[in-house]
């Protein structure tokens, strides 16, 4: 997992999912704004400087503590609803 790493054996979930890691690192901004600890999960050999790249689909998975995943969805709304935490 590139970027922030969640410690080994917290329980993180994904919160939302991205396409490149602009729009991820903007999520991820508001979220540690609000306090809440973020960790980016993506295949760093599918995206350069944030846009898919080498035909990967760039998708970038937002990951939060379990505890915190209520109130991050509800901070970004709509915006993330498709997130899928059941993976993690």
């Amino acid at each position: 997992m590139p970027g922030k790493t969640p410690a080994a054996g917290a329980p993180w979930k994904i919160v939302c999912r991205t396409l490149g890691l602009l729009p991820a690192e903007a999520i991820r901004g508001r979220l540690e704004t609000a306090g809440i600890p973020v960790a980016l999960d993506y295949d760093s050999t599918s995206t350069l400087l944030g846009i898919p790249a080498f035909g990967g689909t760039g998708e970038v998975r937002i990951l939060v503590p379990s505890d915190r995943i209520a109130e991050a969805r509800e901070l970004l709304g709509p915006e993330c609803e498709a997130g899928d935490d059941s993976q993690e």
